[in-house]
């Protein structure tokens, strides 16, 4: 950030107008009092290194101890008008001030927050030739158009594509058939097989009620002979097989 106590307060100068684009008009006026500094500049090559310009006007200043280098003044105008087609320009920094870092100057310029940063800026030289500068914004602004605010691009908004996750209750499709009941052994054994007929084409949970006249564990019967396992044998493979579970009947028992 520009520190404002160092840099050089700048000004805002209205920008010409050609075609709808602002262009900054530098006279030449503008630029006299650069031409006698640059007349009598010292332009130096550097290899392998990156001296500071103290380095460098110490190095000069042991050699041409009769002669004193000037500071660098930097045009406030041009800089001025220059940042006045991207907004209201305040500061410089130190840096540009004291004309240390040649390669640009930085500059603090106040900007509405929904005008675009431009990447150029157009000037009119004192030959009346439009030459454009690259600007690069170290702060720029982004904004959604999506959603209309600051802080993100409209490809970041999370909002955008996000599933919208809705209850829809379960249909369940009710299955029931009936298989006639008969006291007979016999009759019994035939309705174990309807029974595993029809486990065979279920896919959905599902619940057998009914008297099945057969015995599931050697301790069902209450009095009367003993239950043999060739008797419970059949219905207890079509309950394992097709994976039912009985519901114990709790209470009185009657026969």
């Amino acid at each position: 950030m520009v520190d404002p106590n160092e840099g050089s307060s700048l000004n805002f100068i209205p920008a010409t107008v050609v075609n709808g684009v602002k262009h900054a008009n530098i006279t030449h006026k503008d630029v006299t009092p650069e031409i006698g500094y640059w007349q009598m500049a010292v332009i130096c090559s550097v290899l392998s290194s990156i001296p500071s310009l103290d380095v460098i006007e110490g190095f000069l200043r042991r050699i041409w101890q009769s002669y004193s280098i000037d500071k660098i003044n930097l045009g406030l105008d041009r800089l001025s008008k220059l940042g006045s087609t991207l907004g209201i320009p305040i500061k410089t920094d130190r840096y540009t001030k004291e004309k240390r870092m040649v390669k640009y100057a930085r500059l603090l310029i106040d900007m509405a927050l929904d005008a675009p940063c431009s990447n150029f800026i157009n000037f009119i030289n004192d030959q009346e030739v439009v030459i454009r500068v690259l600007v690069s914004c170290e702060w720029k602004l982004v904004k959604c158009i999506h959603c209309k605010m600051f802080g993100h691009l409209e490809s970041d908004y999370r909002e955008k594509n996000k599933t919208k996750l809705v209850w829809k209750p379960v249909q369940h499709k009710e299955l029931a058939q009936t298989i006639p009941t008969q006291a007979e052994k016999a009759e019994g054994i035939s309705q174990q097989a309807a029974l595993c007929s029809i486990a065979e084409h279920m896919d959905v949970p599902w619940c057998v009620l009914g008297d099945f006249n057969s015995a599931l564990y050697l301790g069902d019967r209450i009095g009367g002979n003993d239950i043999q396992d060739f008797e419970i044998k059949p219905f207890a493979d079509c309950i394992n097989t097709y994976e039912l579970q009985e519901l114990r009947y709790l209470g009185l028992y009657f026969t």
